[in-house]
């Protein structure tokens, strides 16, 4: 589990209180827990659906890394790409 050390605030109305600590009791939860993980939740969501990051567990993460290190010659199709991307910048 991540050391929680940051704060995060917000001013909302009474009626969204009490909406979300309603959500957060039939969940079992507090009121902090339900808030963060929904945020979390939906940040996730956002960042996956804009394509910004890839969840990897740990084997994924060192057999991508390997990947990345590995000493090799650009194949054909990396070439053509490059040169179509050197073409479309240079207009």
């Amino acid at each position: 589990m991540m050391e929680r050390t940051e704060r995060l605030e917000a001013r909302i109305s009474g009626d969204m209180k009490s909406l979300v600590k309603e959500a957060a009791v039939l969940r079992g939860r507090s009121l902090s827990e339900f808030v963060v993980s929904a945020a979390v939740e939906k940040a996730e969501e956002v960042m996956a659906e804009e394509g910004c990051y890839w969840k990897l567990n740990a084997e994924e993460s060192v057999a991508f890394v390997q990947r990345l290190l590995e000493d090799r010659e650009p194949n054909s199709r990396f070439k053509q790409a490059f040169a179509d991307h050197e073409e479309w910048v240079r207009g």
